[in-house]
């Protein structure tokens, strides 16, 4: 583990090097400092979400909205594509978990305390995402995106009894690029290929009725422990006033981490319609589809006849959301200026392996500001 830690710090500082090496990183507009210390100071500040691996941000993206921008003065999907185009990106994004589901149906809490004497009750986790992004020829980008991850469960004992758990800190860091492959201005395809780096932390303890500094659950810790490939495609076609797209997103593991597990590959998939019709806002409706696979393995430090949520069986599934989303756009200047953009969603099926907890809501608020 040390290795592995001393290897990321040198590559980052390595990362860092070349990038501040640059003419154009020299060249930056001061506001553009004055931009990232406010956004690392919103980083940290305090909301409430939830997912089922802390580590996936792939359905928190907002990408077919903020990623694609849509400037209608223009009526150019790919107008974001232009060398020289900085973006800074915050994201704040809220899920909440309030009831346990085995395949499709809804288990009571007493039942699930029938076979684990301790089962998790509720849970919270909030992202708050970082994200750089900066287009080095014509469609051709790459960033880098940081999430800062609070999450807390309120667990019941089998005599009723309540505990609360929580934790919090950096999650994995991800490195990302985008192509853009497409040169007609009604029509948007890209790809995208990126690397998560195993910065958050899998060794998060607290103190629980099996004692002080035990290991928790995999839903409580911050990050995979693995070296994970993020790789997908972005599609949109404009006509008149709507605008359809489309964007799948998958995650492979490179293997086990040092507690000797694998969280599980997942895919993401969303379809959306987007009405643009007033000068100032984009309303949209998609439908999102998560699957994501088994854990892999087992943390030794964890006993999965006592705990639900320790039990590795107890992870992975597929679930569907309906969700509204809308951006507002800045149209004074192609493709820069602020955007803001949110999304509301609730799941319309889940069937979910084994006892787990379920969403029930979800909400993501993302402003960003794009200059040259």
């Amino acid at each position: 583990m040390k290795n592995r830690m001393t290897t990321l710090r040198r590559n980052a500082a390595s990362l860092r090097g070349y990038f501040l090496g640059t003419h154009r990183i020299k060249t930056f507009p001061r506001h553009l400092f004055n931009l990232s210390t406010v956004c690392a100071l919103l980083l940290f500040a305090e909301t409430s979400h939830a997912q089922n691996y802390p580590a996936d941000l792939a359905e928190l993206s907002l990408e077919k909205f903020l990623n694609l921008e849509i400037t209608p003065d223009t009526r150019d999907l790919n107008s974001n594509f232009a060398a020289g185009l900085y973006t800074i990106r915050l994201q704040f994004s809220q899920n909440s978990l309030n009831e346990i589901r085995s395949s499709s149906a809804k288990l009571p809490l007493r039942e699930v305390l029938g076979t684990y004497p301790i089962a998790p009750v509720r849970m919270l986790i909030s992202y708050k995402i970082f994200e750089f992004r900066y287009n080095i020829i014509d469609n051709f980008a790459i960033g880098m995106r940081l999430p800062y991850i609070k999450q807390s469960t309120l667990h019941s004992k089998s005599d009723l009894s309540q505990f609360e758990v929580t934790t919090s800190g950096p999650g994995d860091l991800q490195l990302l690029s985008q192509v853009n492959l497409s040169r007609n201005r009604d029509i948007h395809f890209s790809v995208n290929f990126g690397l998560s780096l195993p910065t958050g932390s899998i060794d998060e303890k607290a103190t629980t009725p099996r004692g002080p500094n035990t290991q928790l659950p995999y839903t409580m810790q911050l990050g995979s422990g693995t070296f994970d490939i993020d790789s997908g495609f972005n599609f949109a076609l404009q006509r008149n006033k709507w605008i359809w797209g489309m964007m799948l997103q998958g995650k492979i593991r490179s293997g086990r981490n040092d507690h000797d597990y694998k969280l599980g590959n997942g895919a993401y998939f969303t379809t959306w319609l987007l009405c643009d019709r007033t000068s100032w806002l984009a309303p949209s409706l998609q439908v999102n589809i998560n699957y994501w696979q088994q854990i892999s393995g087992g943390d030794r430090g964890l006993d999965p006849a006592v705990v639900l949520m320790g039990d590795a069986r107890n992870y992975g599934g597929l679930r569907i959301d309906l969700v509204f989303s809308s951006h507002i756009l800045n149209k004074e200047r192609d493709g820069l200026g602020n955007r803001l953009g949110f999304d509301i969603g609730l799941p319309v099926y889940q069937s979910l392996n084994g006892p787990q907890l379920a969403n029930t809501t979800r909400f993501s608020l993302a402003w960003q500001y794009s200059f040259r």
